[in-house]
């Protein structure tokens, strides 16, 4: 008896599993085959391609998800990145424009009005406006401006809110009582007026929160403080002279 020698692809169930397992070789095998029917290798065929095409296309449309899905949440975050910051933003310019506010209305609390209209310092008010800023004042001196002496008796309102140094020499100096009006008026216990003439030949009278015990007519001697305005003296022919008037907390002998 004599053995026909069977091809590979004649083996449907060789040709089948290579389907599964290597399709381009079982698809060749299909259409080798030469017990199949046309439409069966047709219709085999046809599934094999559908089910590769079903695979290929799940997996880009998984991996256009899964880009589509990073894309969103990189742009999700950065949209979460840009909130916060300029929710902080927006936090920061309400701190400061608080901060502004408050500075501001401390200023306006804060900033005298000084009488302008009225150059009488007994009458105008600026010895008490002067008295109060005085206190602020820890050291007179190292902010003190020395503007000519006549200048500040011609427009004292331009110097008002400012403290001056006047250096002349002492025509008068009293200390006055814890009791006194001046130290009422200033709200100090310790008051002294210093009179000097400067060398232009301005008179300045300067009101001081302390003793003046150690000045003695004759002396050179500077002192600091606000101008409040001016005041008419009396003189001994009849006459009145003027004198350019300071509240003060500080001086030094010459």
């Amino acid at each position: 008896m004599e053995t026909i020698d069977r091809k590979w692809y004649d083996n449907k169930v060789l040709i089948h599993v290579l389907l599964v397992l290597f399709f381009p070789v079982g698809l060749y095998g299909i259409w080798k085959n030469t017990e199949l029917s046309k439409l069966r290798k047709i219709i085999t065929s046809a599934i094999v391609v559908f089910v590769i095409l079903t695979i290929v296309g799940g997996k880009d449309n998984k991996s256009s998800n899964v880009s589509q899905n990073s894309s969103v949440e990189t742009v999700s975050e950065q949209q979460k990145e840009t909130s916060e910051n300029l929710t902080k933003e927006t936090i920061s310019k309400q701190q400061s424009s608080k901060v502004e506010l408050k500075e501001n209305q401390s200023n306006h609390e804060e900033m005298p009005e000084w009488n302008t209209g009225d150059l009488d310092a007994m009458a105008n008010g600026n010895i008490e406006i002067a008295a109060k800023e005085i206190k602020k004042v820890n050291n007179s001196r190292s902010v003190a401006i020395n503007p000519a002496p006549a200048n500040v008796k011609k427009r004292p309102w331009d110097y008002y809110g400012k403290i001056i140094k006047i250096t002349g020499t002492v025509a008068v100096v009293q200390d006055y009582p814890p009791s006194s009006d001046y130290s009422k008026m200033l709200g100090s216990p310790s008051v002294s007026t210093i009179v000097m003439e400067t060398a232009d030949g301005t008179i300045a009278q300067f009101l001081l929160t302390k003793s003046a015990s150690n000045i003695n007519v004759g002396d050179v001697a500077t002192a600091f403080g606000f101008p409040v305005g001016t005041a008419e003296v009396d003189n001994t022919v009849g006459g009145t002279f003027t004198h350019v008037m300071f509240v003060g907390n500080d001086f030094v002998k010459q």
